[in-house]
């Protein structure tokens, strides 16, 4: 899989370069587009773009992301389980995986990662603090 991800990503970055080789042509007076797909090209260089999941109550989101993940990152329940908006932003291989939690008053604290189960739950008395949690994990 990690093949087949790395040939498409090279395949999409040498499109942005051809395209920056067409936006870069005077005539055609397109510095925004240039700079546009500069930008694009640059995130996905960088390994950085959004996966955004949503659905209704109980639908198995939390249990999508940790088998992206590989590993129970996430609780999981029949029930509403999940109380918090969590990001996930991968980190590299020689990183230890770990969470902040930003709360509504802006305060941050980090946590270990094993910890975020029983934050992100419903039956956290205070998820209701919580703004989100990002949850820095190795997703390679």
């Amino acid at each position: 899989m990690k093949n087949e991800y790395s040939k498409y990503k090279k395949e999409i970055e040498n499109a942005f370069s051809e395209l920056i080789k067409l936006t870069d042509n005077p005539i055609l007076n397109s510095n925004q587009f240039n700079n546009e797909f500069q930008n694009l090209k640059q995130k996905i260089e960088d390994n950085k773009f959004s996966i955004v999941i949503v659905g209704e109550f109980s639908r198995g989101k939390s249990m999508f992301i940790n088998s992206l993940l590989g590993k129970k990152v996430l609780p999981t329940s029949a029930r509403v389980c999940t109380a918090t908006i969590n990001i996930i932003k991968n980190i590299k291989d020689n990183e230890l995986p770990y969470a902040e939690i930003t709360f509504l008053n802006e305060k941050k604290m980090r946590i270990n990662i094993d910890e975020v189960s029983s934050v992100v739950t419903k039956k956290n008395e205070k998820a209701n603090t919580i703004k989100w949690v990002e949850i820095y994990y190795n997703v390679d």
